[in-house]
């Protein structure tokens, strides 16, 4: 399965007049798999931001003159979200109830 999720761009914090219009729209693809190998034993797998999309869900003014060892000339700050991720990993299900050789095993 997966999802996508669609952001429009929104304006930066601070910019109560909305003079500096908003930051990009953006689009994340996200994937995800799992396998029953038995009714305890799963398999999974997931990806996040399969586009590895730059996308930036915040941003913010801030003094261009704070660090004075550093010449900053644009006062725009964004956040830039995570690029693609790799997941995957096993669960086992301690309640299942069991089927097949499983449910000949003594207790």
């Amino acid at each position: 399965g997966g999802d996508f999720v669609y952001a429009t761009g929104p304006y930066l914090a601070g910019d109560w007049a909305n003079q500096f219009g908003t930051l990009s729209p953006y689009g994340i693809l996200n994937l995800r798999t799992s396998y029953d190998i038995t009714p305890y034993l799963q398999l999974y797998a997931l990806i996040e931001n399969v586009t590895n999309t730059r996308a930036r869900s915040f941003g913010t003014f801030f003094e261009t003159n704070a660090i004075n060892f550093v010449n900053f000339y644009n006062p725009k700050m964004v956040s830039v979200g995570p690029p693609t991720a790799f997941y995957a990993g096993m669960k086992w299900n301690f309640d299942a109830e069991p089927t097949g050789l499983m449910a000949w095993a003594p207790n």
